[in-house]
């Protein structure tokens, strides 16, 4: 009976993993015809999971080779979810100085009536859930200043919740904190990322006290391009990664997965002429 039941979902893993295949590699081909890899280590990634499916597809063994590609990824999305950390961090800072060099404009409403549209904003709503998130959102934009110790109070109070849980969950917030507050960061950030590398280092250099107006709009035109620059890379290697972790499923799943043979044809069918207009850049499939 567990024999029967393994198979059963051995066989529904398989046969949803090819059509999400089927259809994440075919997003990946339309994707890469409207704008090309804009890094060369984003054109190896994507060669290199293109020859992984091509000799998956002719019966070949790659699981060796696609767990190491996965690992790769994994590596690169780290790198970029520190660079997403760090940049948040100047983010805010410039966030609180816009009001020093850009007039939010004048209105005619005095303090009394803008704390009552203050508070029916907060109370306009039923769910204590949304009402706390609202005052959470309210409260991240109030330049709040605070003594070191007055922060490590607050910052052992937080911590004192882990106490009596298990070990793994107080790692997971000291990993938070650490990549959070920049203090650990992945080595070889620069690698790859040369121009937003650079744009973190004088991030980290620049004087924000005596800021004047003209370096305030250059560090906002830097902000936004690096931030534009991480967007469109994190989202490529999302897309790379649902078809590695795709493709993952089905060299795993196989040798327990039942389908019909001529089902399984047409996947590969679909699957190989998608391969091989990638492999030859050849790009009619994704033109609208």
């Amino acid at each position: 009976m567990e024999t029967r039941l393994m198979k059963k979902q051995m066989t529904a893993a398989y046969q949803y993993s090819y059509v999400r295949l089927v259809l994440n590699y075919y997003t990946l081909l339309e994707t890469v015809a409207e704008e090309a890899p804009q890094t060369q280590q984003m054109t190896d990634y994507l060669k290199r999971l293109n020859s992984l499916i091509g000799e998956c597809i002719s019966g070949k063994e790659v699981n060796k080779d696609l767990l190491a590609l996965r690992k790769d990824m994994t590596r690169e999305v780290e790198v970029l979810t520190s660079y997403a950390d760090c940049f948040q961090i100047f983010e805010y800072i410039l966030n609180r100085m816009e009001r020093k060099f850009i007039s939010s404009g004048k209105t005619n409403d005095g303090d009394e009536a803008f704390l009552k549209r203050l508070m029916g904003f907060i109370t306009d709503t039923s769910d204590s859930a949304v009402m706390n998130g609202r005052i959470k959102q309210i409260m991240g934009q109030l330049p709040v200043r605070l003594t070191k110790q007055k922060f490590y109070s607050l910052l052992m109070d937080g911590l004192s919740v882990y106490l009596g849980s298990p070990r793994e969950n107080l790692r997971d917030m000291m990993y938070t904190l650490r990549t959070e507050s920049m203090v650990s960061l992945p080595e070889g950030m620069d690698a790859g990322h040369k121009d937003i590398y650079e744009i973190l280092q004088q991030f980290k250099r620049m004087d924000y006290r005596d800021m004047t107006f003209e370096s305030y709009e250059e560090a906002s035109a830097k902000l936004s391009y690096a931030s534009q620059v991480l967007t469109d890379e994190s989202g490529f290697y999302v897309m790379v990664q649902d078809v590695i972790n795709d493709l993952c499923v089905l060299m795993f799943a196989r040798q327990d997965a039942v389908i019909d043979v001529s089902e399984e044809e047409f996947y590969r069918s679909v699957i190989s002429s998608i391969q091989v207009k990638l492999d030859q850049e050849d790009f009619t499939l994704g033109r609208r």
